[in-house]
């Protein structure tokens, strides 16, 4: 079980005001930067796959699809991809559409062309 999840009214929330502090204090420490970034990275890849975990177990999803700007850090989508496999998990990234805004612009024309949106007047 993940120490920054909380169930709070049948949802689950990330809490970081734990692993902000552990950052802080790395940093107030003298710990070099790049290796509280990477303990960031594996706290947010672990918190991560944890939350999915628990959305994917209670939905019985097996396929999981990582979209969106932040997976354009290779970093961050490298070690979730690999948790959320390791859990068994099918996990597609966009390869021939970029992952952000323009994925998204992309999804959008595509699910208009296809007939499943309607063109506001």
């Amino acid at each position: 079980v993940n120490d920054s999840l909380i169930k709070k009214e049948n949802q689950l929330i990330i809490d970081s005001h734990r692993a902000g502090h552990v950052l802080m204090h790395e940093i107030a420490r003298g710990t070099p930067v790049s290796l509280v970034a990477l303990g960031f990275h594996q706290w947010l890849a672990d918190t991560s796959t944890a939350l999915v975990a628990e959305a994917c177990r209670v939905t019985g999803v097996g396929t999981v699809l990582l979209g969106g700007g932040c997976f354009q850090n290779r970093l961050l989508l490298g070690m979730f991809t690999k948790r959320l496999e390791k859990l068994g998990l099918n996990v597609y990234t966009g390869e021939e559409a970029p992952v952000n805004d323009g994925g998204i612009a992309l999804g959008q024309a595509y699910a208009l062309a296809a007939g499943n949106i309607q063109e506001r007047p």
